[in-house]
């Protein structure tokens, strides 16, 4: 996918009535079978029964340069799941940089516990997180593919024109503090 990169497919079953996409679900025992048997003969690396919900929030279909793919998923567990025991599994997956627990990744990103899954999944900066190859369309790509959302993408050089005063030399600056540094400390 994309310059002849190593895709590695996850086969996702869905089996979770909550879903929000109905048309997804299956719960008769042998359409699970045959979906599961069609995704190992598809080359599926994994199988997984999807009772989890999986949000990749920066996956715009409509900006061409990252072919909505991100580097960031938030998941959403069913009660019954040992979250510990799949976050490991998860991040010995190639491609994955982290897997962080709900307060973890609150901490780390500095985000509201309350908005984010029990796990965070970010992959590396060469690899990139979707749903599925048909939804994923790099034809259009003019220009190297890029992601949004990974841990990679949060230094960036800033460049200012004017001397900045007042500035805490010892405070974690990222990406998204630009606007803190233009409007308070110029």
């Amino acid at each position: 996918m994309g310059d002849g990169l190593e895709v590695a497919v996850v086969g996702a079953l869905n089996v979770s009535p909550e879903s929000f996409y109905s048309g997804s679900v299956v719960t008769d025992a042998d359409r699970l079978l045959r979906a599961a048997e069609a995704m190992a003969q598809a080359g599926a690396a994994w199988l997984d029964v999807g009772a989890a919900r999986v949000i990749l929030p920066i996956t715009d279909p409509y900006v061409v340069h990252h072919g909505a793919l991100g580097s960031f998923a938030t998941v959403y567990l069913p009660p019954d799941v040992d979250a510990a025991a799949l976050a490991r599994r998860l991040a010995a997956l190639r491609g994955v940089e982290s897997v962080r627990s709900r307060d973890e990744a609150a901490a780390f990103f500095e985000l509201p516990a309350d908005r984010i899954g029990d796990l965070v999944v970010v992959s590396e900066r060469s690899k990139v997180i979707g749903t599925s190859v048909a939804r994923h369309d790099l034809s259009a790509l003019e220009v190297p593919l890029r992601s949004h959302g990974g841990v990679s993408e949060q230094r960036v050089p800033l460049i200012v024109n004017r001397r900045l005063k007042d500035v805490d030399t010892e405070r974690r600056w990222r990406n998204f503090d630009a606007f803190d540094l233009v409007l308070n400390h110029t």
